[in-house]
């Protein structure tokens, strides 16, 4: 997956203010559980898909000056404006960039490996990547909250734009695999959560959406197609009366033999 080829990329307009609106929701749940991990100092971690930098930034005053984070992305701007020390930043594709084996206590990938097309290569190019007794942390996105219980024109746009990003290569249903898959490929001590929120009109996780998913009813527009009902169904997220459903993050840690 290059930079360009992404629906999000970290260049598009409000691409920042879209990263800080989903770290506002994700982080907390990110944080207690890698305080759950036990991250400790002089550790080295990996943050594969790092966006705009709020986990490493934890990750590297957790592991101190005797620690190591490594973040990387495809698009690594924002990651380049942090200021530590014990940071190191890699822009480079990670279906093509060379990962050096048995070098992490701790590997982290959050809402990533589901947009490429290659995870399972991938997923077991990380698990080689961390020391024996490292851990593997997953947070993967499912949409089985949206289609089970959502009630509004969300649900339907959201389906709709399931679609589109699904013949881009992303798989909305991959979360819900995760614990089994890591079971199978016999990491140890493989255990696994999962939460969504509700979330009302006018908040900061309806605006993630209605940027995200207006991005790609712009492309609809580009291609001639008709875009009433994205419109309509999008101006919901502006009403604070509406109450919505996200999809679920399906956690997943794991530890190497």
């Amino acid at each position: 997956m290059s930079a360009g080829s992404y629906t999000w990329d970290n260049a598009m307009v409000e691409g920042r203010r879209r990263l800080a609106l989903l770290e506002h929701s994700l982080d907390p749940i990110t944080f207690r559980r890698l305080d759950a991990i036990g991250v400790q100092s002089g550790w080295r971690c990996l943050d594969l898909g790092a966006g705009g930098g709020t986990v490493c930034e934890w990750l590297c005053r957790r592991v101190g000056d005797t620690g190591l984070v490594v973040g990387a992305d495809v698009d690594a701007r924002f990651l380049r404006a942090l200021d530590h020390a014990n940071l190191e930043v890699r822009e480079e594709n990670v279906v093509t960039c060379a990962l050096p084996g048995g070098a992490f206590d701790l590997v982290h990938t959050r809402w990533t490996l589901m947009h490429i097309p290659e995870r399972e290569e991938v997923l077991l190019r990380l698990i080689d990547s961390l020391k024996p007794g490292g851990t593997l942390f997953l947070e993967e996105p499912d949409i089985f909250p949206v289609v089970g219980l959502d009630r509004t024109g969300w649900h339907d746009v959201m389906m709709r734009a399931f679609d589109i990003v699904a013949s881009r290569g992303s798989h909305m249903e991959w979360g819900r695999h995760l614990p089994h898959k890591l079971m199978s490929l016999g990491l140890a001590d493989v255990r696994a959560e999962s939460d969504f929120p509700y979330f009302q009109g006018g908040s900061e996780l309806a605006a993630f959406w209605k940027i995200s998913w207006g991005r790609l009813r712009d492309g609809v527009a580009a291609t001639g197609g008709d875009v009433a009902p994205w419109d309509r169904e999008l101006a919901e997220l502006d009403d604070p009366s509406r109450l919505f459903v996200a999809p679920m993050t399906v956690a997943v840690t794991a530890r190497k033999g």
